[in-house]
C-alpha cells in the first residue's frame, strides 16, 4: 500500500505516477486528513465539561458517550427518514467523532466552545 501526501505539485505528480502504473482493478483514495492528537485529546474534555454545565442546570443526566452523539447530532444536524413499516426514523447526518476529518474535527471542536459559551460554561474555570 502507498500513501501520500499531497503536500504539493511534486507530491501531486507522483501520486499520479503510481496511479498510471496500478495493476486493473487497483482502487485509489483521496481523504481529507484525520484528525490530529491534539484535537482527539480537545474533544472529550470539551464535551464533559459542556454535559456536567447542562447538567449542573437541570438537563437529564446521560452517558458522555450519549451526551457527544447529542453534541454531534447537534453540530452536523439530523435528516428524517421514511421507515420500511410506514413510519420516519430521525438520522444523525455524522456518526461519532471517529469519522471526522481535521477540518471538521476543527470546527467541532471551536462549535463546542461557542455552544458552551451560549449557555454560560465558564471557560476560564473549565477549560
Amino acid at each position: 500500500m502507498i500513501v501520500l501526501e499531497l503536500t504539493g505539485e511534486v507530491a501531486k505528480k507522483a501520486a499520479c505516477r503510481h496511479v498510471l502504473a496500478a495493476p486493473e482493478g487497483y482502487y485509489v483514495r483521496i481523504q481529507e486528513p484525520t484528525r490530529t492528537l491534539q484535537q482527539n485529546s480537545l474533544i472529550h474534555p470539551v464535551c464533559r465539561t459542556v454535559q456536567k454545565h447542562l447538567e449542573a442546570n437541570g438537563a437529564a443526566k446521560h452517558s458522555e458517550s450519549w451526551w457527544r452523539d447529542y453534541f454531534v447530532a447537534k453540530f452536523g444536524g439530523q435528516e428524517i427518514i421514511p421507515d420500511s413499516d410506514g413510519g420516519y426514523i430521525v438520522m444523525n447526518k455524522i456518526h461519532g467523532t471517529s469519522s471526522m476529518g481535521k477540518r471538521q474535527g476543527s470546527d467541532f471542536i471551536e462549535w463546542l466552545h461557542a455552544f458552551g459559551s451560549e449557555i454560560g460554561v465558564d471557560w476560564t474555570k473549565n477549560g
